[in-house]
């Protein structure tokens, strides 16, 4: 018996061997490989550190991590979201309630439920909404670098490896441009890092055409098929600062449309169906959707600068300052 349990144990450390012998054997034959895997892992892990995308100003900005950089990379505050409506018509300086001003490039109420979700800002004192006719359009295409987008698989290099890519051929071509100069360094561009504003008024023909891409984008929407999923988001957001006690208003963004250019048809219905929630969650509004004259826009829901955003901002800041503009979610009986 004792000898059968020796060899066994003799038989076991052999097999054991081999299989060492053969992991060894295998990772000699890809060392190669091995340790560009692991050279790959630490670029990535130092990319991800450094986080250049949010701190870096040669790299490109989105306008989540523009808005962190004009607040020192603050991630909490009084908030007031939105789309490039918001951007364009919200001017924060010339406001006397502080606010961080959140309009991102074809926003939608999906990104700000993934912001909350995974806390990457945190709406203190209150959350203004500004809800105009493109904030709430699943299939509306959206920036792919917003880093809500980013799974938790995906390394950094690989999620943003376009700008990754130009920032380093433009190194190149600035290092080959400086030698040739007699200068062994790097000269980088700035990358443009404020949000898109917009100045004057569009000509006619350009209102025209974009009109007509709004009706062929948009046209044949309905709220039933194309604006679910940001409905309930909407949902969830009341639902989740109602947990949080957090304060919410809601501000219906300026349009421009006219019987020659006319809302799509989805809007009238969804207007309908954001007021009967917002009743139901008892949310206070502010209804700013015809409030101003053609003059003050850019196009049909851009504000012009200089005109119509310091009309908007004084408005929004005027109710802001009465007791109840902001109001904490109503609990909605099942």
């Amino acid at each position: 018996m004792v000898n059968y349990l020796c060899t066994k144990t003799l038989i076991n450390m052999v097999i054991s061997l081999k299989k060492r012998h053969r992991v060894i054997q295998l990772a000699k034959a890809n060392s190669f490989l091995i340790l560009l895997l692991c050279a790959f892992i630490a670029v990535d892990i130092s990319f991800s550190r450094w986080d250049p995308m949010r701190t870096s100003s040669v790299f490109y900005k989105d306008d989540f991590n523009k808005t962190l950089l004009h607040h020192n990379q603050k991630r909490e505050g009084p908030l007031f979201f939105g789309n490039s409506a918001v951007a364009a018509a919200f001017i924060e300086q010339q406001s006397s309630v502080p606010l961080v001003e959140m309009g991102l490039s074809y926003g939608k109420l999906t990104d700000l439920k993934a912001i909350l979700t995974k806390n990457l800002f945190r709406p203190e004192e209150m959350l203004i909404i500004g809800i105009d006719p493109h904030i709430m359009l699943d299939k509306l295409d959206t920036d792919p670098t917003y880093p809500w987008f980013k799974q938790f698989y995906e390394p950094y290099v690989y999620f943003y490896r376009d700008y990754i890519r130009q920032a380093l051929v433009s190194s190149t071509q600035s290092l080959v441009h400086n030698l040739k100069s007699g200068r062994l360094d790097i000269t980088l561009e700035k990358e443009w890092t404020d949000k898109m504003l917009y100045y004057g008024q569009l000509p006619p023909e350009k209102l025209k055409e974009k009109w007509e891409g709004y009706e062929r984008q948009f046209g044949a929407m309905t709220i039933n098929q194309d604006l679910t999923e940001n409905i309930d988001a909407l949902i969830w957001v009341l639902e989740e600062s109602k947990k949080r006690k957090l304060p919410v208003g809601v501000v219906w963004m300026p349009v421009n449309f006219s019987d020659p250019y006319p809302a799509q048809s989805y809007w009238d219905p969804l207007q309908k169906r954001v007021q009967g929630i917002l009743e139901k969650y008892n949310v206070p509004l502010l209804d700013l959707r015809n409030r101003y004259s053609s003059q003050d826009f850019h196009d049909f829901v851009h504000m012009e600068r200089v005109i119509g955003a310091p009309k908007f901002t004084a408005d929004v800041n005027a109710w802001l300052q009465q007791p109840d503009s902001t109001r904490i979610p109503a609990t909605i009986e099942r």
